[in-house]
């Protein structure tokens, strides 16, 4: 914010996006994103949006700013209708802040397993983009997960690690290239390590690798978004123009009990067995590669 450098990564362990203000919470003990926030905020920083694109939902940063208008959070998560680790109700799309904050919370929960790149560009370009340019930031703090990436043990979604350096791409200028990213999760390591290289080098001026689109968004996926704007379409014009659309949607707010084996604790993840695909490993950073 005071134009020393341009923009940053920050590769810090542990990740912080679970951690509540007094009590730690899902591997993180420091709610790194929540102070880098603050800061930014006491340093001419008048709104900050967040994008929270680890698999699992960052309730530690919704609590922090779910009354504040001046943070916007945007998380894309899995949940199964709450059977996906942090089983809260609160990671639902009907929770879109209060008070002076309504509208400034944004949650879309994707209710399967092995969504891929058709899905998540369905939803950056109906509803973050949207949003992003409407709110015209003045920083965005990426909470930079990687554990949707395909191959992820933990994360089970079929995402491209190359996605995400592409919404770096286009959101960058929306902020005049303000942006902080900090690591959080990522469970396979040669993915992770991809997935912050690539995300590095569009920070560095390199253009995005080019993806593949195999398939359609899936139909759940959709279902969410129609969900997402349904809730937020008194809140911002940008999706107040699918209002044709959301006014004959019929939401329906769902919330599972996890079962015994859902609510199980996380083992240790052996590497040697987790796989990539070939055209990935072709990607590794050399430093990853087995001699």
């Amino acid at each position: 914010m005071e134009e020393k450098i341009p923009h940053a990564f920050a590769i810090v362990r542990p990740p912080g996006h679970h951690a509540q203000e007094d009590q730690a919470n899902g591997f993180c003990i420091f709610r790194n994103v929540v102070q880098a926030a603050k800061v930014a905020l006491k340093n001419l920083a008048k709104k900050v949006l967040i994008v929270d694109f680890d698999v699992h939902h960052g309730q530690g940063t919704q609590r922090a700013f779910y009354n504040d208008p001046r943070v916007t959070y945007f998380s894309i998560h899995r949940y199964e209708n709450g059977r996906y680790w942090p089983h809260l109700e609160e990671s639902n799309y009907d929770h879109i802040g209060e008070g002076s904050g309504k509208g400034h919370n944004i949650n879309v929960p994707i209710n399967e397993t092995h969504v891929n790149n058709s899905d998540y560009n369905y939803i950056f370009w109906n509803i973050l983009f949207p949003i992003a340019q409407e709110l015209s930031p003045d920083f965005i703090i990426f909470s930079a997960g990687f554990d949707a990436c395909i191959g992820d043990p933990l994360g089970e979604f079929d995402v491209s690690p190359l996605l995400f350096p592409h919404w770096i791409f286009h959101l960058a200028p929306i902020c005049g290239g303000k942006m902080l990213l900090v690591l959080e999760g990522g469970y396979h390591h040669k993915l992770l390590a991809i997935g912050v290289e690539k995300c590095l080098r569009v920070l560095l001026g390199e253009l995005p690798q080019k993806i593949e689109f195999t398939t359609e968004p899936k139909e759940s996926t959709i279902l969410t978004c129609l969900n997402v704007i349904h809730a937020l379409k008194d809140c911002w014009k940008s999706l107040g123009m699918n209002m044709k659309i959301s006014m004959t949607h019929e939401i329906k707010i769902i919330h599972e009990k996890p079962s015994q084996e859902e609510s199980n604790n996380t083992e240790n993840i052996d590497q040697e067995k987790l796989e990539i695909s070939a055209n990935l490993e072709k990607i590794v950073p050399f430093v990853l590669k087995k001699s």
